[in-house]
């Protein structure tokens, strides 16, 4: 296919912006509905890449307001009264919901969760255990076989 010539990419942005879906694009300027489709989609780019809606920054009014609103009117009503569009507001959201402390305590106040064993069967009975034998089976091997940890020779 020869490249986008600038009447193309003109005709492109006027039937994109007069609603016309990809497909009925294709037809009219002689590409594939994939062509046209990225090209208006590089076309709608700013110049580090990022979409026109994508590259303003956020503010940090914008933070807190999202933060108290969110939860309240959701993704999509926050994406209008912000101009964004609601899956950049879901993105953020979820990257700023990430920093901040939870149950109203700072990070430093909270105790680490405790770390439960990893159970697996007991290898003679099969009952759960967090070693590969319980202790009855321990205790069973010690007494058959007259063995116990302290009578370990030293090397």
């Amino acid at each position: 296919m020869p490249k986008w010539s600038a009447e193309e990419d003109a005709e492109l942005l006027r039937l994109k912006g007069a609603g016309w879906s990809n497909a009925q694009i294709a037809r009219t300027l002689g590409r594939t509905l994939r062509a046209c489709a990225c090209r208006a989609a590089m076309l709608n780019r700013g110049e580090g890449g990022m979409t026109k809606t994508a590259a303003a920054h956020w503010t940090k009014e914008d933070d807190a307001w999202l933060l108290e609103s969110y939860r309240k009117y959701g993704a999509k009503a926050c994406a209008e009264k912000l101009g964004r569009t609601a899956e950049s507001v879901r993105t953020h959201f979820r990257r700023i919901r990430r920093f901040l402390p939870r149950d109203g305590m700072d990070e430093r106040e909270r105790e680490p969760e405790p770390v439960k064993p990893r159970m697996r069967r007991c290898h003679d009975c099969g009952c759960l255990t967090p070693d590969f034998r319980c202790p009855a089976c321990w205790e069973r091997i010690r007494t058959v076989y007259d063995y116990s940890f302290e009578d370990d020779p030293e090397d």
